[in-house]
């Protein structure tokens, strides 16, 4: 009986009876307390980890996108001017002065680079050559700013005006200033211009 009584009291952890088992017991719970604790504060410092590792993440992939970008219009760039140069048969020296000059009229426009190289390649395609190309340009930037269309649209219009009335490349400018005038007048596009200027020449 006696070695069963020491038995029974050592499972409440070696006191003897009365208070002695409810005092580890006690100790029991705040090693348990102590141990949730700590516990918590290190899920709270893992889902911190965690956070930074998102945002650093997020962040690496915009600047991996960015990168990517650039590298495209750096080549849709470089090919838009080979392009320029196999349609207008501009020299190798040209196409070098017309990078920069290029880059320079993006700056001050809304439109990028490569849009500015298409729209060129338009103008060589419609039989302008690349110093008419270079010079035109200009206007047809000021007038797609001004009409709120595209570079492309643009160079359309001011392309079969310049063919439907015989006139010079020098005269962009003043077909410029006409057709924003108009399309301010009419309330027309500049699509809806280029479709009438189509009509009217057949």
């Amino acid at each position: 009986a006696k070695q069963l009584t020491k038995e029974f009291n050592n499972i409440g952890g070696g006191g003897g009876p009365g208070g002695g088992g409810a005092a580890a017991g006690g100790g029991a719970r705040n090693r348990l307390l102590s141990f949730m604790t700590g516990l918590n504060t290190t899920f709270k410092e893992l889902l911190g980890r965690i956070f930074f590792i998102n945002l650093a993440w997020k962040a690496w992939n915009v600047v991996l996108q960015t990168t990517t970008e650039s590298f495209r219009n750096i080549i849709q760039f470089d090919q838009g001017l080979k392009n320029i140069q196999a349609i207008t048969t501009a020299t190798t020296q040209e196409i070098s002065g017309a990078r920069e000059l290029i880059r320079g009229m993006s700056r001050e426009s809304i439109f990028s680079p490569t849009e500015i190289t298409k729209g060129l390649t338009l103008l060589g395609q419609a039989g302008l050559s690349f110093k008419e190309s270079m010079s035109v340009i200009h206007s047809t930037i000021t007038l797609a700013t001004a009409a709120m269309t595209s570079l492309d649209e643009a160079t359309n219009i001011m392309t079969s005006i310049l063919a439907a009335f015989n006139l010079e490349a020098s005269d962009s400018e003043r077909v410029m200033n006409i057709l924003v005038a108009a399309a301010n007048k009419s309330k027309l596009s500049i699509e809806g211009l280029n479709i009438a200027f189509n009509f009217a020449g057949e």
